[in-house]
């Protein structure tokens, strides 16, 4: 009796342990750089809800219910004019603007003139040389739902959006110190994750609680994996070296059947023989058709082209072309190059599209990510 009981308290304390680890986790912040493209110089933030807490500079403080009327911050060098009913507050050095866990801020660059978006969390305004910086500090798990929303969108199988959060989870703690050095953990652009705020979508947030603190690690070294996807592969995905001078374990190439019927599964690309020689820099009267037909049912790294080898990532950038798996044909009698293209992207590991229907054929967000990473481990992250 006294061991059942002692048993049992063991598997309660062990239960409140990884309760607690799953909170903390959960609550871990990440400040995220908005607008990192951009020079923005003017931006205006709408504060929506019930309750915003407003710091501009050390001195004027303001905490209450919000209206429809919004403050504009101005970069005035490095330091800011903030606005409000055409009233200025004054010239600073920072603003914050910080909403309740329920609420957000719609904040929208007013020049250059920028769609704007809805945050939640604490959005921190500064200026240096007429340009402003704002940095998004908001929890890890509310991150994801903008990211969701940046990389995949609306009108998804629930399953694609549990795929979309590990992956997206996953890369917020493996490239958690990106942008250290400017303040920020990562930024809102392709060159991080595409991040576009906060949207109320069940489906998103729902995805997010069930595969709370799951990520993707390299069953090899065990470090974060890297999740690198891309829209459609073709038919066969590409391994990382292939594309970037790194190899990693997890990004081989693999044949893919359930992309093949996919949007952007084929396209065409046509251009005249001439403008095909003069992009290139080859002799057109060196080379006939003959010389430049290609056909290739796999992935190729370089197609030759007369006596000289191109690589099929440098004919892929030259002629902006969806992807680097096509064939080329030349016809003679019009003179001119046909390409036919197989998927959309980089083709580095997860295929989108295809993830899209392994869903819809009831496969699990497991069974996918393991299906396009090669022997990674779906397992819970906690703070180290």
């Amino acid at each position: 009796m006294y061991r059942n009981y002692l048993c049992a308290m063991v598997r309660l304390i062990i239960c409140l342990f990884c309760f607690i680890g799953l909170t903390l986790n959960s609550q871990e912040f990440i400040r995220v750089g908005l607008f990192r493209a951009s020079k923005i110089s003017s931006i205006a933030i709408f504060p929506k809800g019930n309750s915003t807490t407003i710091n501009i500079g050390e001195n004027i403080h303001f905490t209450g219910k919000s209206d429809s009327i919004p403050f504009y911050v101005s970069a005035n060098g490095n330091l800011i004019d903030v606005f409000y009913e055409s009233v200025k507050l004054g010239s600073v050095k920072q603003v914050s603007f910080e909403s309740n866990p329920e609420d957000y801020l719609f904040f929208k660059p007013s020049r250059p003139d920028f769609k704007g978006n809805n945050y939640k969390g604490k959005l921190l305004i500064t200026s240096k040389d007429g340009i402003l910086n704002t940095i998004n500090e908001l929890p890890v798990n509310t991150y994801l739902n903008g990211v969701i929303r940046g990389e995949i969108g609306f009108d998804k199988d629930p399953v694609v959006y549990e795929v979309h959060a590990i992956m997206s989870r996953t890369y917020a703690y493996r490239f958690y110190n990106k942008h250290k050095y400017e303040g920020f953990n990562v930024c809102d652009q392709t060159h991080c994750q595409v991040y576009k705020g906060f949207f109320n979508y069940d489906q998103f947030t729902n995805s997010i609680g069930i595969t709370n603190n799951k990520v993707m690690y390299d069953s090899v070294d065990h470090t974060l994996a890297e999740g690198l996807f891309h829209a459609n592969c073709g038919g066969i995905t590409n391994s990382s070296e292939n594309v970037w001078s790194g190899k990693l374990n997890y990004c081989r190439s693999i044949e893919d059947t359930f992309c093949i019927n996919g949007k952007h599964a084929h396209w065409e690309f046509k251009c005249s023989r001439e403008e095909f020689f003069d992009k290139i820099n080859l002799d057109l009267k060196n080379i006939s058709c003959e010389d430049i037909c290609y056909y290739s049912d796999a992935r190729s790294i370089r197609i030759p082209l007369g006596a000289t080898e191109f690589n099929t990532i440098t004919l892929r950038n030259v002629f902006k072309l969806k992807s680097s798996f096509f064939n080329l044909e030349c016809n003679p009698e019009t003179d001119s190059i046909l390409v036919s293209g197989r998927g959309f992207g980089h083709g580095v590991g997860l295929c989108q599209e295809g993830a899209i229907r392994m869903a819809e054929l009831c496969y699990s967000a497991n069974e996918i990510l393991q299906f396009y990473y090669n022997g990674v481990l779906i397992e819970e992250y906690f703070i180290q």
